[in-house]
């Protein structure tokens, strides 16, 4: 399966995404979930709140909106044990990230280096690129004294996956 993270899109086998899929749009590249769940307390009637779909088999997660069901964000767990959100198994394969091939044995300060996006440190063990559009997030734990490796990484809609109205369907994909 390719993914791969830029800047500015997100692409998932054959589909590059540049604004917010519907989770319909991901279940026809990686299938039915193994895992769903609402987040958060419960919400009030009427209302609902973010959900998580976790593809335990394939290492990735992705998170849809409350409020228009679209996805906000999908993370590919390289190391569940270290990472944010914690599908059962990790990605068993490589990704392109900022331009850089990365597997679960990838170096993180290399990664960096090499990077075509300049990524800020967050926290001690989170790197991320932001624009008003999209997002993309690194994290990473210590793997021995001298190198880290790479927990996760993902690609967030930043405001891209709210819909311009409801009478009118967004643009969702466009092919590569």
């Amino acid at each position: 399966m390719k993914i791969a993270i830029n800047h500015d899109s997100l692409t998932i086998g054959d589909r590059t995404f540049v604004k917010a899929p519907s989770p319909g749009d991901i279940y026809q590249l990686l299938g039915t979930p193994e895992r769903i769940q609402e987040f958060g307390p419960p919400a009030p009637f009427g209302y609902r709140n973010n959900v998580g779909h976790y593809y335990d088999r394939l290492g990735v997660f992705h998170l849809e909106h409350h409020a228009s069901c679209l996805v906000q964000g999908v993370s590919v767990v390289f190391e569940p044990a270290k990472a944010m959100r914690k599908p059962v198994h990790g990605f068993n394969g490589a990704i392109l990230f900022a331009g850089v091939h990365v597997d679960s044995n990838s170096d993180a300060r290399d990664l960096l280096a090499q990077s075509n996006v300049r990524l800020g440190r967050r926290f001690n063990t989170e790197f991320v690129h932001e624009t008003i559009d999209f997002s993309i997030r690194m994290e990473v734990f210590p793997h021995t004294r001298n190198q880290y490796r790479v927990a996760a990484a993902s690609f967030g809609f930043r405001g891209k996956y709210v819909r311009e109205s409801k009478s009118s369907k967004p643009d969702q994909v466009e092919s590569e």
